[in-house]
């Protein structure tokens, strides 16, 4: 952890860190004391929750907050290191990613002249999805990106460009939902 990470990162990684330690501990049931776990996962978790309460509002002293993830990101040790690596979609096994967060609430309307996209519509920015995968549905199917099929959408996620052709109708339910 020689890169100073910031408050949500630190918060990330801690709450990855506990999970590790945990299945850590857990594998002394079957093969006896794990020497390399020696931390609490619950201590981790707390200390973890109190970095959390601090950056939602808790405290206002950020030299306070900053002190406080530091001594968690020594205190992850090891298990901070490897939660780092998972974090950062570099590697992880079947562990997904995090995305700096929680995903954001899915979009569902039934096309009108004032729904999310009117009728006669085929284009929008979707900023709140900006940085994760598209998934879009039209009357319940999902949708292709594949430009050759007679419908189909495309989605760039560093800008939020959405597009889907044909044109939305009146009537049609439409779901976007972010994916990571």
């Amino acid at each position: 952890m020689a890169s100073l990470l910031t408050i949500p990162v630190t918060i990330s990684v801690g709450d990855v860190s506990t999970y590790l330690a945990a299945n850590d501990n857990s594998k002394g049931v079957l093969f006896g004391r794990r020497i390399s776990s020696p931390k609490s996962p619950i201590e981790m978790l707390m200390d973890t929750d109190s970095i959390r309460w601090s950056y939602n509002g808790g405290v206002n002293d950020i030299e306070d907050m900053r002190q406080a993830a530091n001594y968690c990101r020594w205190e992850y040790g090891t298990y901070g290191l490897e939660a780092q690596y998972i974090i950062s979609g570099t590697g992880g096994g079947s562990v997904i990613p995090i995305n700096g967060g929680t995903l954001p609430l899915p979009i569902q309307f039934i096309v009108s002249a004032s729904s999310y996209m009117v009728d006669g519509q085929s284009s929008a920015t979707i900023s709140e999805f900006i940085g994760f995968n598209l998934l879009f549905t039209r009357g319940g199917i999902a949708q292709s990106t594949v430009v050759s099929e007679p419908t189909y959408y495309t989605w760039d996620r560093d800008t939020g460009a959405f597009t889907c052709t044909p044109i939305l109708y009146a009537g049609e339910l439409i779901q976007l939902y972010a994916i990571g």
